[in-house]
């Protein structure tokens, strides 16, 4: 996390980041921001600074209270006077600033009593604001000087006393609690009594989350193998357990959002415990990936069953099967009697994956990287919600198992219904859990939720780029007959097949990102400079689209002509002239032959085609106004470029089918169909010739019988 530790330098950056848990090698310099953290503490804390963060870490401490700078110098990082009489340092300001915007808290569902024992109990971050004037007074210095109280847990045994059956209410009580406290104290302390009540006041400031004396949701433990017999390998249980445990770091979240809960889950057991429910549930999607998908999900018990359900994926949520699979568990544990046991068969691996064996690992990380993050946090507490135990099993999907074909079934029906309007996705906010573990956070995690956050504040609004998706989706609709999403379109410019390079030329494309055509017409610029929007050939303002499909300098057309004489050999009379949004929009090429069956390989060869041409377009242009001051290249030279990059590449998918490369080589199947009928001389080559040296792309016939190459 970011600092600027002005005094302080990476020791105070490191301490604040590693809290309780330093490397050792780190031990002294960390030692040396502790002494002059410390020291820079308000007056408030002279009398006990040294004792007051026991156990915690000095700036674990610190989030720990209620100590905290002004808000308008959190905002402005300006110190003001009032700032200064108050003793705060400008580090102390930066950090709580940094904590603040990154919304670091403690945060956690419920938290085990021993942690809990373990908080500073002077200034609790999480107390009444009647604690402030509790920290002051005869008794409060007592307490921190003769009884040595500075946690929630010491002061839970001085408040024991006053529990005893021969305590009394007077400073003269002589009851064994009372003589304890004369003991640990030396006598020091004149009315153990007071100081006990005042104990009892700091407790009683304290939310119910925070205080140990309340109990602890008592959740019903996992069955045992014995009590599975033979089924302990196919059904697992839902683990209930919420419980945060370990040091006090454990209980700090970052990239927290909305309130805090200071109530603690009523997860008690029902009164009366009912039978075992079997059901199975199944999500299905019409069109999946595309635009116009829509999604239904599906639970079934038995035919004619009340509690079947079959619902419409609202459209506000993804369309996608997994997204159906979660909705239909999240809505059968919604519906089902409160007081039932309940069996669930699931056809997705996906969906169990994600409430048992992932569940810690995704609320650690905040669900930073998880897809459906909401569904799949609103599904995991309805599941906490539930009294009784829930068990899910994964079964092959159609495969003729009764309960699986139904829920199928229902989840298609319900792909034709209307998108509901009164769907329930609120969460029970004393089961609603926001941020990830500040202990669990890398950096590589803490930079994607920071660009999610940044996303969600300010979303994109960029025109070109909305244009430019708009066209590739119609043009990709056109072409292999389906409208992708957004977020498919995005995901296919990182397709395997591309360079680093070349996936990147692509995302810049889609965004109009390169600094050609109106990009040089901003008012700053002068005149000079604005003459570099035109096209000094074409004499027109330069897009990528007139760069990449119109320029009449050769380049574009030469290399496009070619590139059509290569797919004709493939796939005859399906050829046409190229435009930015099917340039664009060749990641998602898909082909299918005469019966329906798609033809990966083929797919494979518009898309390596489409690209290495397109990239290879704008390199020319950036070397011709670059690097030859806008002299065009001759015919030749172009066509030259091309083939060289062409057999480049097919020279590369020849190394990339190595065994060696273990599970990064591809397959040589792959490759020959990629290459088949393009490839010089293919009936003198062996049948596997992806070993053999000097094969060639088919086009030098061409050339030479054209009389250029």
């Amino acid at each position: 996390l970011p600092t600027s530790g002005r005094h302080l330098g990476r020791p105070f950056a490191t301490e604040f980041n590693n809290f309780v848990y330093r490397p050792l090698v780190a031990s002294a310099p960390s030692a040396l921001a502790d002494h002059y953290f410390v020291k820079s503490l308000p007056p408030l804390y002279q009398p006990y600074r040294c004792r007051f963060y026991r156990g915690t870490g000095t700036l674990t401490g610190t989030l720990l209270t209620t100590y905290r700078a002004p808000n308008d110098t959190l905002e402005s990082g300006v110190i003001t006077g009032a700032t200064n009489k108050s003793g705060i340092s400008k580090d102390l300001i930066d950090l709580q600033k940094i904590a603040r915007r990154h919304g670091v808290r403690t945060e956690g569902l419920a938290f085990e009593r021993e942690m809990v024992r373990a908080r500073p109990i002077w200034f609790h971050g999480e107390a009444a604001d009647t604690i402030r004037r509790l920290n002051h007074g005869t008794q409060s210095e007592c307490l921190k000087t003769n009884h040595d109280a500075y946690t929630v847990g010491d002061m839970e045994k001085i408040v024991s006393c006053l529990l005893r059956p021969d305590h009394s209410p007077s400073e003269e009580c002589e009851c064994r609690g009372c003589l304890e406290i004369d003991m640990m104290t030396g006598d020091r302390c004149k009315n153990p009594h007071a100081c006990a009540k005042r104990a009892k006041a700091l407790l009683d400031t304290l939310p119910p989350k925070w205080d140990p004396r309340t109990p602890l949701p008592r959740l019903e433990p996992p069955r045992t193998q014995e009590e599975y017999g033979d089924d302990v390998e196919e059904w697992t249980e839902f683990d209930k357990n919420m419980i945060t445990k370990g040091p006090l770091s454990e209980a700090f979240r970052i990239f927290t959002e909305g309130e805090r809960e200071d109530q603690i889950p009523d997860l008690s057991k029902p009164t009366e415990a009912g039978s075992t429910l079997i059901l199975a549930t199944d999500g299905s999607c019409e069109k999946n990936g595309d635009d116009d998908a829509k999604v239904g999900a599906g639970v079934f018990y038995k035919d004619g069953s009340d509690l079947n359900l079959s619902v419409r994926v609202p459209s506000h949520l993804t369309q996608s099967n997994q997204t159906g699979e979660l909705l239909a568990l999240k809505e059968a544990v919604e519906a089902a009697p409160n007081n039932a046991n309940l069996k669930i068969e699931l056809d997705s691996k996906y969906v169990i994956d994600r409430v048992t064996k992932n569940l810690k690992r995704d609320e650690d990380s905040g669900y930073i990287e998880v897809q459906n993050a909401d569904l799949v946090k609103l599904t995991v507490a309805r599941m906490r919600e539930r009294r009784t135990r829930t068990e899910v099993k994964w079964v092959k999907g159609h495969a003729g198992l009764a309960r699986n074909e139904g829920a199928d079934k229902l989840a298609g029906e319900a792909t034709n219904k209307t998108p509901p309007t009164d769907l329930d996705m609120t969460i029970n906010p004393s089961l609603r859990l926001s941020g990830a573990k500040l202990s669990k956070v890398t950096q590589a995690l803490a930079y994607k939720a920071i660009r999610q956050r940044k996303m969600k504040e300010n979303p994109p609004t960029r025109a070109r780029t909305k244009s430019n998706l708009t066209s590739i989706k119609e043009c990709a609709e056109e072409r292999f007959g389906k409208r992708p999403t957004e977020g498919r379109i995005w995901k296919s410019f990182r397709h395997k097949d591309f360079s680093k390079k070349q996936s990147y030329f692509l995302w810049m494309a889609t965004h109009d990102a390169y600094m050609v055509g109106s990009h040089w017409l901003r008012p700053a610029y002068k005149e000079e400079k604005q003459e570099r929007a035109r096209c000094k050939h074409c004499g027109i303002l330069e897009t990528m689209d007139h760069i990449l499909t119109k320029c009449e300098t050769p380049g574009q057309k030469e290399i496009w002509i070619e590139a059509s004489k290569l797919w004709e050999k493939k796939r005859r009379g399906t050829w046409s002239q190229p435009i930015l949004g099917t340039i664009l929009a060749s990641p998602l090429a898909s082909f299918k032959d005469s019966g329906g069956i798609k033809l990966p390989s083929l797919a494979r060869t518009y898309r390596i085609l489409m690209i290495e041409s397109a990239y290879l377009i704008w390199k020319l242009r950036c070397e011709r106004v670059i690097q030859k001051e806008d002299n065009p290249f001759t015919t030749r030279e172009v066509i030259n470029r091309w083939v060289d990059v062409l057999n480049r590449r097919l020279a590369l998918d020849q190394n990339l089918t190595n065994h060696k490369l273990g599970r990064k080589a591809i397959s040589k199947d792959l490759v020959i169909k990629t290459w088949s009928e393009i490839i010089l001389n293919r009936s003198t080559l062996p049948t596997d010739w992806t070993g053999t040296n000097g094969v060639l792309v088919g086009i030098r016939h061409d050339r030479e019988s054209e009389g250029i190459g």
